[in-house]
């Protein structure tokens, strides 16, 4: 994404990529909280149908 940014004259590029690069990793922090927090759900689902199973 940092790549592709192109600034116009009178900004500053490098505290543009910097914040693109900021934000990329919030993104990623909080896709992976997400995945995390998904199968944790689906790990108590199969134990509670295991349990009623056994």
């Amino acid at each position: 994404m940092a790549q592709n940014l192109l600034a116009d004259r009178g900004y500053d590029t490098d505290a543009i990529i910097e914040q693109a690069k900021k934000t990329e990793k919030y993104r990623e922090s909080t896709t992976g909280v997400f995945i995390a927090s998904f199968l944790a759900a689906v790990h108590i689902r199969c134990i509670s149908l295991w349990l009623k199973i056994s």
